[in-house]
């Protein structure tokens, strides 16, 4: 695998783990984040889904998404040439 690639996957993971956010509001729980690299640039075309559920969406140009989701459920993140990526909802964010 190509430097620049291992670099954007490890910009890519950090993005979820230090940059990502969510919160979840109303009856049926729309999850919105915006995932974003390393140097909070944004990350377009990352396909979001709920684990066990058919539900998908991709992160915008500006790397904001919404899908809805519960607390408790697994958001996977997932881009070719990249290493997936899971969150799970622990609690809404006021």
């Amino acid at each position: 695998m190509h430097t620049n690639n291992l670099i954007t996957m490890n910009r890519f993971l950090f993005s979820l783990a230090a940059l990502f956010s969510c919160f979840a509001a109303s009856a049926q729980d729309l999850v919105k984040g915006r995932v974003t690299d390393d140097t909070s640039s944004p990350l377009a075309a990352i396909i979001v889904s709920v684990e066990d559920a058919q539900v998908y969406c991709s992160t915008t140009e500006d790397g904001t998404f919404e899908i809805p989701a519960r607390k408790g459920d697994v958001l996977h993140f997932d881009c070719i040439g990249l290493q997936s990526a899971t969150v799970m909802i622990e609690s809404p964010s006021k």
